[in-house]
């Protein structure tokens, strides 16, 4: 068993990273032992020596918790270029973004001892950095404005400064990690992972007309004149409203069918978010869940084994009631949809919208036991630092949560619209999803990617969908 020596500060935060990374991820057996470190240093211990490594973020922290200049700057960044060849061979990469690191000295260096015992020296704190990504703390800390949906954005992130939003940091220093642990203990076993593709699909808008008045349709088309949609686009609403309300055609943005067809096809299990709402925010369809349509849609996601979740309105991300309403609703759904007992709760923020100092903890308390909602949405890439599930933690009242998030790598507007990167549905938009994709594979990931129902119904974007599903034929090295 490993022995981990820390200092006896910042006691919470230390358990909870460990945990992650050696418990859940690793799976290998530790004990910690507090206050027993070298002044400054974090010590790993095994049969044939330790791996130490300095302690710099979390000591700092603690002076002033989520106070304002605990928060690195993007300027800190360095992409090191001395690495160690095993190292660049394991990460398929010829460089290592470090935050915090003692200045001047190698990433590793190796002591070894006359009795046989070794000494592995990093420079760079993997622990404290590790911690900085997977609580999301610098969105608590820093400084920025947030956009026009109350969001953090991509490029006010450390990693979106620097350039770095397509490297999971955080899987990389596990894998320097793990390199580093064979060493003092080469009897070790690690937990087998392997790469996952997880589509999954908020369902904002499950019809673009049917159920819709023509009040609601006439507060659409305004809409999208102020949004600077042309007349014509307009008048082509108001036409496929007429057809579908006069002769019964499909609904355009109901694509359920479709979707459920293609991913048999691909034998991978989607995730669908339903919204229950009932709100006075003009970015909340507000359809009706037990729509016949809905419910007969529900009844074969579940049946073929996909899984179906709350898809939360867009003010309950600081706001527990009408979270807890909403979750009522579904309950209903549920039950008329007959689809067996309501096991496990998953959720998705409608827009994106998170407060790390908030909506953690509401979803905690409400029971939600999985949520997939920490993805930029004016980027691809990796907001938490990595492509496996965790823990969330609280930072406010810091502890660790029961709620397992599960991170969002790609939204599929956020490649396509002008409003974010605005790359359209063509070959650019394919190769930067093929970018992060081969980063998910590459740690044995999961790759989750949102792609909204009504998005594929042009031709373009469904087959832009396509492609980036027909990626999972591609063969590659992995860790």
């Amino acid at each position: 068993m490993l022995i981990v020596k820390m200092p006896d500060s910042a006691r919470r935060e230390r358990d909870y990273v460990l945990s992650i990374l050696l418990g859940r991820w690793l799976g290998i057996k530790f004990r910690t032992e507090f206050g027993t470190a070298p002044p400054g240093r974090v010590v790993i211990s095994g049969p044939l020596g330790c791996v130490t490594q300095p302690d710099l973020f979390l000591p700092e922290a603690e002076r002033d918790w989520c106070g304002r200049q605990t928060c690195p700057d993007a300027s800190q960044y360095r992409l090191r270029k001395d690495l160690p060849d095993h190292w660049s061979r394991c990460l398929g990469d010829s460089d290592l973004p470090i935050l915090f690191e003692l200045k001047e000295q190698s990433l590793l260096s190796r002591v070894d001892a006359s009795d046989g015992q070794r000494e592995l020296r990093l420079s760079f704190d993997l622990l404290g950095t590790a911690f900085f990504f997977l609580s999301r703390y610098e969105e608590v800390v820093a400084a920025v404005e947030r956009d026009e949906h109350d969001r953090f954005s991509a490029w006010s992130s450390c990693a979106g400064k620097a350039g770095l939003l397509d490297r999971p940091v955080v899987n990389e220093y596990l894998e320097i990690l793990w390199l580093s642990l064979k060493e003092i203990d080469p009897g070790c076993k690690r937990k087998k992972r392997s790469f996952e593709v997880v589509p999954t699909h908020d369902v904002d808008r499950p019809f673009c007309y049917h159920g819709v008045s023509a009040k609601r349709m006439a507060k659409i088309g305004m809409g999208q004149l102020r949004a600077g949609r042309g007349l014509g686009s307009v008048l082509n609403l108001g036409r496929g409203w007429v057809k579908t309300r006069l002769t019964g055609a499909p609904d355009p943005y109901y694509t359920f069918p479709w979707i459920l067809k293609t991913s048999e096809e691909q034998k991978i299990s989607n995730t669908f978010y339903i919204q229950c709402t009932r709100s006075e925010y003009p970015e909340d369809d507000n359809y009706n869940h037990l729509d016949r349509r809905i419910i007969s849609f529900v009844q074969e996601a579940a049946r073929q084994g996909h899984r179906v979740g709350l898809h939360p309105g867009y003010g309950t991300y600081r706001n527990s009631r009408t979270l807890s309403a909403e979750m009522d609703r579904f309950r209903e759904l549920w039950r008329i949809s007959d689809c067996g007992e309501l096991v496990e709760w998953r959720s998705r923020q409608h827009f994106l919208r998170w407060h790390q100092e908030i909506t953690p903890g509401i979803l905690n308390e409400a029971g939600i036991h999985f949520d997939s909602t920490l993805g930029f949405a004016d980027s691809p890439g990796f907001r938490c630092g990595c492509c496996y599930d965790y823990p969330l933690y609280d930072l406010r009242n810091r502890k660790p949560l029961v709620i397992i998030e599960e991170p969002l790598i790609l939204m599929e507007c956020s490649i396509i619209d002008d409003r974010y990167l605005g790359l359209g549905a063509g070959k650019d938009a394919l190769d930067l999803a093929r970018k992060v994709w081969r980063k998910c594979r590459h740690f044995n990931g999961q790759f989750v990617f949102l792609w909204h129902n009504h998005r594929l119904v042009k031709d373009g974007e469904r087959a832009l969908y396509e492609a980036i599903l027909g990626i999972n034929g591609e063969k590659g090295p992995s860790v």
